[in-house]
Formats: C-alpha cells, structure tokens, sequence
C-alpha cells in the first residue's frame, strides 16, 4: 500500500480508493484501538493487512494535519472552508510515537492531568490536537 502522491489522500487494496485526510485519520484511530484490543485484550495475533492498513491510513492522515498546519503558520490562518480535525482520538501507543516518549510516561502524564485524555475500556485515548499542544509547550513528554 502506498499514499497517493496526494497529501492527505490514501490508496487501499483492490483498486483505487481515495479516502480524505480526516477520513483517514479517524480510519487509523480506530483501527489502532481495535488492533490494541485485539492484541491486549483478547490475546490474538492481528492480521498483518490490518496493520498495513492501520499504517496507510495514519501515514495519510498525519501528511494532511501537516500539509493544514504548514498552511497555516506560512498565511497566518487556516484556509477558508478547509476541513478541521475535531475529536480525532489517539492510543497511548500513537501519542507516545509522536511525543518521542513511552506509552507509561504519557498514561502517567494523563493520570497527573498533564495530557488530557479519557479512558475507554481502560485504555487511554487522547485528542491529537492535545498531544500536539503538549508537545509544543514542553517539546517532549
């Protein structure tokens, strides 16, 4: 599987599918939850496809909250009518990645209410937007 050459748009298996940025981000996150469930909860090996596509979509989804937030630093705001990430929720896995971190020291920061984040059949889900934010004001976790 591979990206489209579009930023923020994916091509899945059999044939051409193209799934917008927001689509795609919210495609990964659920999967990623349903992988983590999978695997933690219930004890069974994932089908690699699965994770193929988990990483497809959050590969798209990242290159479109990238390509937004490289347009809106360079004009100054967002583009008008343009698509915004709302709710898009991470695993602990997906935030520690992205925070350079472990997955202990970012569920500890959101136990401290460090990283706001909610807990959903006791694992830890948190808005990218959040994430982000964190790392921002501390430059890691």
């Amino acid at each position: 599987m591979s990206t489209s050459g579009m930023p923020g748009f994916c091509r899945v298996p059999a044939g051409v599918t193209l799934v917008d940025g927001p689509t795609a981000a919210l495609a990964a996150n659920a999967l990623a939850l349903a992988i983590h469930t999978i695997e933690h909860r219930d004890g069974c090996p994932v089908d690699p496809r699965l994770k193929a596509l988990q990483a497809t979509f959050r590969q798209a989804g990242e290159e479109w909250c990238e390509a937004r937030t490289f347009r809106s630093r360079n004009i100054g705001i967002p583009d008008e009518g343009a698509p915004v990430m709302v709710g898009v929720d991470m695993t602990t896995e997906a935030a520690a990645e992205l925070l350079g971190s472990s997955t202990r020291a970012v569920r500890g920061l959101a136990q401290r209410g460090t990283l706001p984040g909610r807990k959903v059949g006791g694992s830890w889900l948190f808005e990218r937007a959040d994430v982000v934010a964190h790392l921002e004001r501390t430059g890691a976790a």
